[in-house]
């Protein structure tokens, strides 16, 4: 977002354009413009804008260009918001990414490993009943 006060005033502008964007976006808003208007057209004669009320134009569209800029403004913020978001949530997913290769390499060393003493016990057991030569009644194994 650019500002022509620098960084320590940006959090200040945004607050204020946060603000202001809430508020013309309540239906108090809305209230107190009927108000303004009825209150204008019924002393307009008093306060020298007899119609087709030509100060009134004027402030109201002069509102129109502050509040369409403090809408942008705001709008800006937000998208900076989302993309601070996304950028983090891309973080996050590449961590979560990486936690996950690195549990599927040590469960594929651990299956490995497995494997090994399976083997390992089979050529014991072999052993063992080549020595004592009583043959092993041991249930076959199944590898996947």
């Amino acid at each position: 977002m650019f500002t022509i006060f620098g960084k320590k005033w940006r959090n200040a502008e945004t607050k204020l354009a946060d603000a202001i964007t809430r508020l013309a976006g309540s239906m108090f808003f809305v209230y107190v413009h009927i108000a303004w208007f009825v209150l204008w057209l019924l002393f307009a004669n008093r306060i020298g804008d007899a119609f087709p009320f030509g100060l009134l134009t004027m402030v109201v569209s002069l509102e129109a260009i502050f509040l369409a800029t403090f809408i942008m403004v705001a709008q800006n913020r937000q998208a900076e918001i989302a993309e601070q978001r996304a950028i983090e949530e891309d973080k996050e997913e590449e961590e979560t990414e990486e936690r996950l290769e690195d549990i599927a390499e040590e469960f594929d060393t651990l299956q490995k490993d497995l494997d090994e003493m399976k083997q390992l016990i089979e050529k014991m057991e072999k052993r063992q009943a080549e020595r004592t030569n009583i043959p092993l009644d041991l249930p076959q194994r199944e590898d996947k």
